[in-house]
């Protein structure tokens, strides 16, 4: 695996560090209150960070969009770097905790819908000092937001653009610099 793609997955994987040191400033979005895909976004997310956090990492896997399970080389490749990925936050930490918001609108592409799924990530290291840090994972439906795939905020937004290209091109991503 090339050093790209495994810098690439090591952003992926450490979802509960700071996957961005910028202060996200999305679009102003409005949510309809009753859009039950933005609600199967967020449950998404929360099982994706759950099958992480306790080491599923088949199943954690099956919730990455298939984009970046190619780009790092395949499903029993991710599986492992997702592994040692884990392993290594687990060392070097005293704790961490991701936790996510509900996404406050669908974004339509030209397959796939997308949305933003805010998300906290903190961070507990040996030497006692803990920090917090916005985020997000962009997450993609190809059936209408009935299922949601996700690729980490913490991803280069051209590299994003790159593995999603239907994601509209109108569209910020949230560590996009304003235009």
């Amino acid at each position: 695996m090339n050093a790209f793609k495994l810098t690439m997955v090591a952003v992926f994987l450490l979802m509960a560090t700071c996957a961005s040191a910028q202060q996200l400033q999305p679009r102003s979005q409005t949510m309809t209150s009753n859009d039950s895909r933005l609600g199967a976004a967020y449950d998404a997310a929360s099982r994706a960070i759950a099958a992480f956090r306790s080491a599923d990492y088949k199943g954690y896997t099956a919730m990455m969009h298939p984009s970046v399970i190619e780009d790092v080389g395949g499903r029993d490749q991710m599986i492992a770097v997702t592994k040692q990925g884990k392993v290594t936050l687990d060392e070097q930490t005293d704790g961490y905790d991701t936790n996510v918001r509900v996404p406050t609108r669908a974004i339509q592409g030209t397959k796939n819908l997308f949305t933003i799924v805010p998300q906290t990530v903190s961070l507990r290291l040996k030497n006692n000092q803990s920090f917090s840090r916005e985020s997000y994972l962009l997450g993609i439906s190809a059936d209408n937001g009935r299922t949601w795939k996700f690729i980490d905020g913490g991803t280069e937004p051209a590299k994003i653009r790159e593995l999603v290209p239907d994601f509209p091109r109108t569209e910020r991503l949230p560590t996009e610099p304003r235009q």
